[in-house]
């Protein structure tokens, strides 16, 4: 007990933790190997049409991808999108401050990057004949106020309180005007203009939000009555002649253009002329726009982003002087729009994914139309290796379908009918008769003894199966089958109208081999049939010679050892339809050499089990007999003995057929395979081998 322990303590797996950890990492393995079933060494049965046609789908994707390839290098195929959103400013207190947003980056990175160091701004000038009026305070008088409004409520009244800052301004000359530009600033002269000292102003909301914040320029006329003053007529004649003009930092998006899109330039075009006795007001409206743009071939999801003011537009009205006698009042407010622009250049995604719809639609049209050819000729390829036709039996039964067509009860004159009622069909053409009288002669030799009768009989029966060898072809079915059968419409026909007419046999020939097929693959059989291997080998090795099988030398991998099969690469069926000399020569000396290797000694029994399988599909041990059995029924029925008797007699079978002894043994009649099932344990099939031998003893 205590080896037999030691030895379980050795054999058995060590469960420890890196094992168990091992175990569960291996649950998520993405990149194992899909465990499929190989055909000649292949996991895929490849065609020629197939291949043909995955070359041409290959060369369109290949030229598909280069002209692709080529738009996105060129960026023909952008995409450019702009979307305008309407803000809500009362509930968005959003303060803007455009002339210090943070667009501003590090000059260096911004340069290298190429965006630009432009942002918006604003400069003014008040002129009169080329004479600078805005420093004439004997004139006019120029106020700048950024207000903030808010609205209280004091003893139940709701109004607008506004606070007002005043902005200074000077001249801008080359550094206060924000824009890059240095000679465009000369060139219209901008150098010349005013521009704000403290830039930091915001603004935001509109009149009834809860907050406002606005630009506020007024432009007065110096009031009459003045000492400092000028005189009405002087001033009235100033204002004739007078021009308020505005430079602004304004954008443009140019979404063509990939190293600035956004582009900022000098608008001039804002400018006022005074008339006397009226009063000019405008708004200024600023809107804050947003950019996006995606110009890298990989695209991860991060665009370059940029927000920018653009002036959006004006609103001009015309009002008499008032009594402050304010000539021009200007306002910079924020705009209730956001436009927002967005460009997409074609990338290596967008190229693989519609590469690849493109490849997945080639497939797929493929597919509707090889699919067929591909599964057929695959078949085709199985059954050409494992199944075989009977070139003298197609001939006859080809000049014998033809007849039947003209004959209906042709078919009904080769059935017959036993004693017992029993129904058998009589073998009629040349190619059964043949078969039909080389299976009797096979059973005839279990009562004939070695003499001459004996050796001719044996000599027949080889002739006969030699001759039913050579007859033996090669199924083949191909491309100009399955055309056929696409374009007269096999699909649609029954196995009985295609067996009737000579141009669909090798369709019903596929359609019955195919059914064959699919039943011996069914996994049912499959593992029925390792079933009966498993028992078999524990029914005839003992356990020494199943110790010796794992040691065979055909387990053993070395140099010499090869990747095919016992019976080599070619079909001796292929060779004996060969249109090579040499090799049907090999294939009859082969037969011819198998023949009279029976010539020499004796029948065994599994030599008649062997050439009976080559003269009959089935038949079973009892075949033998089932002759003497239908004699003696005979015999009973001429004696007018009753049916049930004669069954009863029907079941008594010879124990020699399966024990070697003359005795018999009342037993329904059953094959060997039934009698045992061969799912019996080796145990169990020696009690019943013995209780049988006890039985006969009896």
């Amino acid at each position: 007990m205590g080896s037999k322990s030691h030895k379980k303590r050795i054999f058995r797996k060590r469960n420890t933790f890196a094992l168990r950890v091992s175990s569960f990492l291996k649950l998520f393995d993405m990149y194992g190997k899909n465990i499929v079933l190989t055909y000649n060494g292949e996991d895929k049965y490849r065609t020629l049409i197939g291949g043909i046609t995955s070359i041409l789908v290959c060369f369109l994707i290949i030229a598909y991808a280069i002209y692709l390839t080529s738009v996105m290098f060129k960026k023909d195929n952008t995409t450019y999108t702009k979307a305008s959103f309407l803000n809500d400013l009362y509930s968005n207190v959003e303060v803007h401050r455009p002339a210090v947003h943070d667009r501003v980056h590090d000059s260096v990175h911004d340069q290298a990057n190429g965006i630009s160091q432009s942002q918006f701004d604003l400069a003014f000038q008040f002129t009169a004949d080329g004479v600078d009026l805005v420093r004439d305070q004997t004139a006019f008088t120029l106020f700048i106020n950024h207000v903030e409004q808010e609205w209280v409520t004091e003893n139940g009244d709701t109004y607008p309180k506004r606070s007002y800052k005043s902005i200074e301004f000077e001249k801008c000359g080359e550094t206060r005007f924000s824009y890059d530009n240095l000679d465009e600033i000369k060139r219209i002269g901008v150098d010349n203009y005013y521009c704000f000292k403290n830039k930091n102003y915001s603004i935001g909301g509109s009149f009834y939000s809860p907050k406002y914040h606005y630009l506020e320029m007024k432009l007065r006329r110096c009031v009459a009555g003045a000492s400092s003053c000028k005189s009405d007529s002087e001033i009235e004649a100033l204002i004739k002649a007078s021009r308020f003009s505005m430079a602004i930092v304004n954008t443009v998006v140019d979404l063509k253009d990939y190293k600035k899109p956004v582009q900022y330039m000098i608008d001039d075009g804002l400018f006022w002329e005074l008339v006397p006795g009226f009063r000019k007001k405008t708004d200024i409206f600023l809107r804050k726009n947003e950019a996006s743009f995606e110009d890298n071939y990989v695209q991860l999801g991060f665009p370059k982003e940029e927000e920018f003011y653009q002036v959006a537009g004006t609103k001009d009205r015309f009002e008499s002087e008032s009594s402050k006698g304010d000539l021009l009042s200007i306002y910079l407010r924020i705009d209730k729009i956001t436009d927002t622009y967005e460009r997409q250049i074609y990338s290596i995604g967008e190229l693989l994914g519609q590469a690849g719809g493109f490849y997945g639609a080639l497939i797929g049209f493929g597919s509707l139309f090889l699919t067929i050819f591909s599964e057929r000729l695959f078949v085709s390829s199985v059954l050409r290796n494992i199944y075989q036709v009977d070139s003298w039996q197609e001939r006859e039964m080809l000049d014998e379908e033809l007849r039947h067509q003209h004959c209906q009860e042709y078919k009904n004159k080769f059935i017959q009918y036993k004693p017992d009622g029993r129904k058998v069909k009589v073998p009629y053409t040349q190619s059964e008769k043949f078969h039909h009288q080389a299976f009797e002669d096979i059973k005839r030799m279990n009562y004939l003894e070695a003499n001459s009768e004996g050796n001719q009989l044996k000599e027949n029966i080889l002739e006969r199966c030699e001759q039913s060898m050579r007859e033996r072809k090669v199924f083949k079915y191909g491309y100009k089958d399955i055309l056929h059968y696409l374009l007269c419409c096999a699909f649609c026909r029954r196995k009985r109208s295609m067996r009737l007419k000579p141009g669909f046999r090798e369709h019903l020939y596929f359609e019955i081999g195919q059914e064959k097929l699919l039943d011996e693959l069914d996994c049912i059989t499959i593992i029925k049939a390792v079933r009966q291997l498993k028992l078999l080998t524990a029914v005839l090795l003992n356990k020494r010679q199943k110790f010796l099988m794992k040691f065979q030398r055909n387990n053993v991998i070395d140099s010499s050892s090869s990747g095919t099969s016992d019976e080599g690469q070619m079909n001796i069926i292929d060779l004996m339809a060969s249109k090579n000399k040499k090799h049907v020569e090999i294939v009859n000396k082969k037969i011819n050499k198998v023949i009279e290797s029976f010539c020499d000694k004796p029948f065994q029994e599994i030599d008649k089990r062997v050439i009976s399988g080559i003269m009959k599909k089935r038949f079973s041990d009892s075949e033998g007999e089932n002759k003497d059995q239908d004699q003696s029924l005979d015999l009973n029925l001429n004696n007018n003995s009753s049916v049930s008797k004669s069954r009863k007699a029907d079941t008594i079978i010879p124990l020699k057929s399966r024990y070697g002894t003359e005795e018999s043994l009342f037993k329904p009649q059953r094959p060997f395979e039934e009698d045992f099932g061969m799912s019996l344990k080796l145990k169990e099939f020696e009690d019943e081998f013995h209780r049988m031998k006890n039985l006969t003893k009896e």
